[in-house]
């Protein structure tokens, strides 16, 4: 390369100013390409010199190319170079670095799924995020990198929530009960909260034996398994701990031959265990005659009981033990049927009952709730019901047993005319109602004495409380005058009236 060469792209002024006088496409250049006469002596002097000079020249721009293309190659490595360095850059600077360890925990508490205390029927066995798939939950996480696995392992109750659905592994495999151990290791000495899920009988398999070692740990557990399960409880010594209970027992199939159905039916065998569990206070299943079959329990403890699922059978050991229960709290009645719903109801005497959820989906042929004892009514602050729009009668005189009700929710499966619950009912007879919820399947359909009662309670007065929440869901539309319209969008920017 000469000094006059660009050290940067190989251009020498020199050269190109010559190749670039060699192109000379004349009139008579042209007209000896198209035809095949010879040039002229002093033509044929000229282009033999400018075919060696464009010879020359090219050999200059094939150089020329080399150098630009290597340039061009280091300028396309340079940009490379760069964008890798500023994404590794943006890397180091991500927020999630920022993140204090207590706060990525409440971001992992997201991620591990959660199946405690939903509807039995909610959860079949294909379905569980189970505790020893190392695939999902909190295995995960502790293998996104070193931060995250410390923060991880360092979150003991992020391993506490323990979930075993049992038809996923033998019941000789080794496997799970190695990833079972390591489990509880993480979860350290954290209360532990225990779902298991087990049509079969699990009362010797090696998983299950480990687990109920723990049941000093067991602060909440939820149970869907056969009876066996349940009675091989009785062989631990005590539930320290143990708050809140859910039980589901998978009986056997009815079809099944009497003969093989008695190896999973305890004639009579019950489970004492859990009244060795001091602090149990929740009681939730979905079969509340079998709990009083089978279980042995101090009820006078029991704060909160819920009844789930379809209850066909009369329980009335339920209501000849509870009766007098003067320390239950939370009552749901599901899906029981209004014969056993009222004679439970009405044998009930239950003075610090506090809130009472008739989850019951109205069906043809089935009763209102009759009114309740008063006992039982005067000690009510919430109700939530399904009622018909054809019992509003029926409404009101349950109302009338439940005079300190605060909070009333209503689900209807009709079109709900709320003129039924105006100055009569929400003011005579529940006057210290802060909180109304109409939920109407078909539609809510609004009157304007209805909103003139909310504006009224809304002020308050001598032993009328003010109504301070009232939603409503599935409003239909209703012709009410603008006057009223200008009194919901009142309520609703005070942020008493909401819809959904």
């Amino acid at each position: 390369m000469s000094e006059m060469d660009c050290e940067r792209c190989g251009f020498n002024d020199a050269i190109h100013r010559d190749g670039s006088s060699i192109i000379d496409r004349t009139t008579r250049f042209n007209a000896l390409l198209s035809s095949n006469e010879p040039p002229l002596d002093l033509e044929r002097a000229e282009l033999t010199d400018k075919v060696h000079r464009s010879q020359n020249y090219s050999v200059y721009l094939d150089a020329r190319i080399a150098i630009l293309r290597a340039a061009l190659q280091d300028v396309v490595q340079e940009k490379a170079a760069i964008e890798e360095y500023t994404c590794d850059a943006q890397t180091i600077l991500h927020p999630s670095r920022y993140i204090p360890a207590e706060v990525l925990g409440e971001i992992f508490a997201f991620f591990v799924p959660g199946t405690m205390f939903m509807p039995f029927e909610q959860l079949p066995k294909g379905h569980l995020v189970d505790s020893l798939d190392v695939h999902s939950g909190p295995w995960v996480l502790s293998r996104v990198c070193s931060h995250w696995r410390r923060t991880a392992l360092g979150l003991p109750w992020l391993w506490s929530s323990i979930t075993l659905n049992f038809h996923r592994y033998s019941s000789t495999s080794l496997a799970p009960s190695l990833l079972f151990s390591r489990v509880l290791a993480r979860a350290s000495n954290s209360p532990l909260h225990v779902y298991i899920y087990s049509q079969d009988d699990i009362s010797n398999h090696r998983v299950f034996s480990s687990l109920l070692v723990t049941c000093d740990r067991w602060q909440s557990a939820c149970m869907s398994m056969p009876m066996a399960g349940f009675l091989a409880l009785n062989a631990h010594i005590s539930f320290d701990i143990l708050e809140v209970i859910a039980i589901h027992i998978h009986f056997p199939d009815p079809n099944i031959p009497e003969i093989l159905r008695a190896i999973d039916s305890p004639k009579d065998g019950k489970c004492w265990a859990l009244e060795r569990a001091p602090r149990l206070r929740s009681i939730i299943t979905d079969n509340m005659s079998a709990i009083f079959d089978f279980f042995r329990i101090h009820w006078s403890r029991i704060t909160h009981l819920e009844q789930t699922g379809a209850l066909t059978q009369c329980f009335k050991p339920a209501s000849l033990i509870l009766r007098t229960n003067k320390s239950l709290r939370h009552l749901v009645l599901g899906r029981i049927g209004s014969r056993n719903r009222d004679l439970f109801l009405a044998k009930m005497h239950l003075p610090g009952l506090k809130t009472l959820h008739l989850t019951d989906r109205r069906v043809e042929g089935e009763s209102f709730p009759k009114p309740l004892r008063q006992a039982t009514g005067d000690s009510l602050t919430e109700l939530s019901l399904y009622v018909e729009q054809h019992d509003s009668n029926a409404l009101i005189a349950l109302l009338r047993s439940t005079p300190n009700l605060c909070s009333l929710e209503i689900r209807t499966t009709t079109c709900f005319d709320v003129g039924e619950l105006c100055q009569s009912v929400l003011v005579d007879v529940v006057p210290r109602l802060n909180t109304l919820k109409i939920r109407g399947t078909n539609g809510v359909e609004l009157t304007d004495s209805f909103v003139d009662m909310i504006r009224a309670r809304r002020a308050g007065t001598d032993g009328v409380a003010v109504l301070e929440k009232v939603l409503v869901e599935y409003v239909v539309d209703v012709s009410i005058s603008e006057d009223v319209e200008d009194r919901i969008d009142e309520l609703v920017e005070q942020g008493v009236f909401e819809f959904n």
